[in-house]
Order: structure tokens, then C-alpha cells, then sequence
């Protein structure tokens, strides 16, 4: 994934990237509406039964069905907002795309469950390498903008094939709702906050399209992928053992917190390198590995990593905190600094991206005690044990 970023920025325009974006933001608020916390409840429950899978995977289709068609239908909405005609074709096509990547969800939470780490490694890898020979062979034939959508088409293709060849499970089992009903609410609760985190992590996505333009939008949208995606290849095989490994010691809250103090330090040191070395020689990695055209990009990705910081220390706490059913514990504070997030993004949006990236990080760094004291509060685990274990792991990056 890493690579498919630097080799399709410089076969492809800043604006393309700018405009799969300004849709994406919808696509993906959609697929954090559809079915994310329901989709987990399979992971979280302590004994599953065939019959639960089947109603999660039929509830989680008509979701994907409907919400699918609603993104295809809302082009014009998006086009006129902003002010791009390509996007009502762009909207109607991933509004498909967007029904197809809901399909393999049930089975790949069946994966994580039984954490079958090397059958995950295994899917993600072939899709993303044919993935990237598809878009990189439509981008080299003109198809510009289309290309990302039609490689994106292939590899979801793959990815349900390789999905139906390893796991195998009926979804044609009779289930009621009472059977489901208690995976449902844990799914809403923990959707909610889904949703709010998506939004302060994307709003910047909205509000650049409406008040700036489509490659202010490319250039912050590189940055977040050249960040994130790496990271998330490098959270992935740790906080999918780590769910369903706390889920297992949810009733012990010693055990919990050291295996919380644990996957905290083993997360950080993972990711603190690649962190710094953003923040640090951000710009510099940026224009070596997409070229002088990206700069603005190398500029943003700076900001991107610090705002993110508190990520390396949060996650497993969170992880812990949807183990023991208490998914979203922290999101009513997103809620409140969501207003404040919209109008900021929004006044720096004209003065350019790498202002709205500054004040992103400004922002979430001044909330992350609260996010803590929300984590901490009630979960049962020694709140003195983890700021002293976490404490210890400050001192060491730093150093």
C-alpha cells in the first residue's frame, strides 16, 4: 500500500486524488454508519452461536444495500456542494463499490475472532498487490481519475474470493431477533462512536473541498495515507489478536490492564520510528518519494503525525474498553469538540491545508486528557497503574 502511494502520484494528478476524496469522505461515513460496531459484536461475544453470524451477515447486507444506493443517488448533492461535476458519475460508481465492500465483513470478523493472523496476512497482501496492478495498469492507459475506481473494483473482487475460499460458513441458518438483539446493541453503541471519531478525523476532507479546492483536498489526503496507511499495516496484526484476546480476560481486570500496559508499550515502539521520522523528515521523505510537486504534502504530513501521537497510547486502552462492552466510552468528548473542530477547519480552510493541519494538532492534543479520563473512569483497571506504565514509555521515546 505504501508503494502504491508514491508509484500513483506520479502517474496520476493531485486533483484525482482530490476528487475520489471529496466522495470518500461520504463513502466512508456511510461504511461507519453501516455496520462497524455490529460487524465487532461478532469478535466481542463470548459464545457465538451459527445462527448469530447468519442475522449479523443478512443485517449488515440490507444496511450496505440500501446505504449503497443512497450514496449513488446523492452525486448531485456532492457535485453541487463542491461545485465538481465529475463527482455525480464518481458518487454513482463507488456507491456500488461501497455495497461490495460490505459483503466479506462477517467473514472477515470471523477471521479475527479466531485469530487467524497469517490467513489475514495473506488475503491483505494478494489484494492490495493486484489491486495495485490493476489501478497502476488503467492509470498508464489514460483512465486518470477512473483508474482508482476501476483497480479498487478488482481488488474487491479478489479479496471476497479469497475471503468465501477461507472461511466457510452458512448464512442460510434461521435466526430471530432476540437472538441477535444483545450483538445489536453493543453494535449501535460502539457505531456512534465510530462515527464520531471518523468525523473529526475526516472533517478537515469536507470542509478544504467546500472552501478551498479539490488539490488542497489531494495534497491533505496524501499525507493522511502516507501516514496512516503504514500505520494501520503495522496496528492491524496486534489490535486484531488484542480485541479478542481482552474479550477472553474480560472478567480478570489485573490481567486485562497488563496486557493493556503491554500491547500499549509493544504498539508504540512498533510505531514510534516511523512517527518520528514524519515529524522530523517528513518533507524531506515526501519529495524523495512522490516528488517536488508534492511538497505541500510534506509540509502537512508534519502536523499529521504529531495530532496523532496520542493514538500510540490510546488504542489499546480503547481496545479494552470495547472488551469489556464499553465500546465508544470516550466519544461524548468527541462530540463536544466536534462544533469547535467544523469551525476551525473552516476559518484556516482559505488561508491553506497546511494551516488546517496546525490547528488539527493543536486541537487534539489539548483533548487528549479528557479522552483518557474517560477511558479510565469506571473501567475497573488501576488508573495509576497505566499513567505510571505509560509515563515510563513516554520517558523512553523520548529518550
Amino acid at each position: 500500500q505504501f508503494t502504491s502511494i508514491i508509484i500513483l502520484s506520479r502517474l496520476l494528478p493531485v486533483s484525482a486524488f482530490g476528487l475520489i476524496a471529496m466522495v470518500g469522505f461520504f463513502q466512508l461515513l456511510l461504511q461507519t454508519i453501516s455496520g462497524s460496531g455490529i460487524i465487532e459484536s461478532i469478535i466481542q461475544v463470548k459464545d457465538l452461536q451459527p445462527n448469530q453470524v447468519a442475522g449479523i451477515f443478512w443485517i449488515n447486507c440490507g444496511i450496505g444495500l440500501i446505504l449503497g444506493g443512497v450514496l449513488a443517488l446523492s452525486g448531485p448533492l456532492i457535485a453541487s456542494f463542491n461545485n465538481e461535476p465529475q463527482l455525480v458519475s464518481i458518487a454513482f460508481a463507488m456507491g456500488g463499490l461501497f455495497f461490495l465492500q460490505n459483503i466479506p465483513q462477517t467473514q472477515n470478523a470471523l477471521l479475527r475472532r479466531s485469530m487467524r493472523a497469517e490467513t489475514q496476512s495473506v488475503i491483505n497482501i494478494l489484494t492490495s498487490l493486484v489491486g495495485l496492478l490493476a489501478t497502476v495498469s488503467f492509470a498508464v492507459i489514460g483512465w486518470g481519475v477512473w483508474s482508482l475506481i476501476a483497480g479498487t473494483l478488482v481488488s474487491l473482487t479478489v479479496r471476497q474470493a479469497l475471503v468465501s475460499y477461507y472461511v466457510r460458513f452458512s448464512p442460510w441458518k434461521r435466526f430471530s431477533f432476540t437472538q441477535v438483539r444483545p450483538m445489536l446493541s453493543y453494535g449501535i453503541k460502539a457505531t456512534f462512536g465510530s462515527l464520531v471519531g471518523f468525523l473529526t478525523l475526516n472533517i478537515q476532507t469536507l470542509a478544504l473541498g467546500k472552501y478551498a479546492s479539490s488539490v488542497d483536498v489531494g495534497f491533505y489526503n496524501r499525507a493522511q495515507n502516507l501516514y496512516q496507511r503504514p500505520l494501520k499495516q503495522l496496528v492491524w496484526p496486534l489490535m486484531g489478536v488484542a480485541l479478542p484476546a481482552m474479550s477472553a480476560l474480560q472478567e480478570d481486570r489485573i490481567k486485562l490492564l497488563n496486557l493493556v500496559n503491554r500491547a500499549t508499550w509493544l504498539l508504540s515502539f512498533v510505531l514510534a520510528p516511523f512517527a518520528i521520522l514524519m515529524i522530523v523528515s517528513g518533507d524531506i521523505v515526501v519529495e524523495l518519494l512522490l516528488g517536488a510537486d508534492w511538497s505541500m504534502t510534506g509540509e502537512v504530513i508534519r502536523w499529521v503525525a504529531i495530532a496523532q501521537i496520542p493514538l500510540l497510547f490510546n488504542t489499546p486502552l480503547t481496545r479494552a474498553n470495547a472488551a469489556i462492552g464499553r465500546p465508544a466510552r470516550a466519544a461524548i468528548w468527541n462530540v463536544v469538540f466536534l462544533p469547535f473542530l467544523v469551525a476551525g477547519v473552516i476559518y484556516y480552510a482559505p488561508r491553506g491545508v497546511v494551516e488546517v493541519a496546525q490547528f488539527i494538532m493543536v486541537l487534539r492534543l489539548i483533548s487528549y486528557p479528557l479522552f483518557l479520563w474517560a477511558n479510565l473512569k469506571g473501567a475497573g483497571m488501576s488508573a495509576s497503574g497505566y499513567i505510571k506504565s505509560t509515563f515510563a514509555l513516554i520517558l523512553c521515546l523520548v529518550v
